[in-house]
Formats: C-alpha cells, sequence, structure tokens
C-alpha cells in the first residue's frame, strides 16, 4: 500500500510528501491464544526465524519476560511455557529478530 501526507499551511498553501509504501509484516507469524490460560503460548510461522525474541512487557512497557528464539524452521509451531510466576493481566507481546519488530499482540494471561 502506497500513502503520502498533504500539508496545508496557515497561509493555505499545500505540499505533499513523498510516497511511502507501508507492507504487512504480520503475515506468516500467528501467536496464540490471545487470553492464555495453562501458561502455554503458541507461536506459528510461516517464515524461518534464525535469531529472535519474544518480549513480554506490561502496560507501563516494562519488560517482565522474555524467550528466546534460535534456528525455527518456517511452517512451525513453538510452545512457549510461561513462567508461572508471570502475574494475570494483560500484555504487549512483541517478535523482534535481528532488533526489528516482526509481529506485536496483546495478550492476556488468566
Amino acid at each position: 500500500t502506497y500513502y503520502r501526507l498533504k500539508a496545508v499551511t496557515k497561509t493555505g498553501g499545500i505540499f505533499y510528501s513523498r510516497f511511502i509504501v507501508v507492507s504487512d509484516n504480520k503475515k506468516g507469524i500467528r501467536l496464540f491464544p490471545t487470553s492464555v490460560i495453562n501458561n502455554v503460548l503458541y507461536l506459528a510461522n510461516d517464515i524461518s526465524l534464525v535469531k529472535a525474541n519474544l518480549i513480554f512487557a506490561d502496560l507501563t512497557g516494562k519488560i517482565v519476560f522474555s524467550y528466546k528464539l534460535n534456528n525455527v524452521a518456517s511452517r512451525q509451531t513453538t510452545s512457549i511455557v510461561l513462567p508461572s510466576s508471570l502475574a494475570k493481566g494483560l500484555y504487549i507481546v512483541k517478535l523482534e529478530e535481528s532488533g526489528r519488530m516482526i509481529r506485536a499482540e496483546k495478550i492476556f494471561v488468566q
């Protein structure tokens, strides 16, 4: 998808930004379930992950848990056992590879 911004100055002048391409980086990665009951989260991926991190942050942005994924083949489902010390509540889970965010999801731990 292509986008550009239209800016209107205080004097009524109009100018446009350059075009940018926005792609869906979420393709091929799925975290489930979004409501975790038995402290097990699943990651299904259609792309291979060489050195990735699954980072759990609370709603203040504080990182409370991190899980390393190394050499995960494509078309594989990985189970991630969450620590029992992880408090019940809502978390932002980010999947990063090489410092680049691939996917972010909201997960509720019950």
